[in-house]
């Protein structure tokens, strides 16, 4: 994340999806390490697309 703004919105839109009910019981330190876990398999999923022939 470039800020601790950007993690802010990144957690605050998924609970407004709904998606922080699984959370609700974390600490915020699982939490942020559970968001850049996704954003890096989704980051690397996408990488590896591109190089597919």
């Amino acid at each position: 994340f470039k800020s601790q703004k950007d993690l802010e919105d990144t957690l605050s839109k998924a609970a407004e999806k709904g998606d922080g009910t699984k959370w609700a019981f974390q600490t915020f330190k699982e939490v942020k390490d559970q968001v850049e876990r996704e954003w890096n398999e989704r980051r690397s999923q996408r990488n590896f697309r591109k190089q597919a022939p």
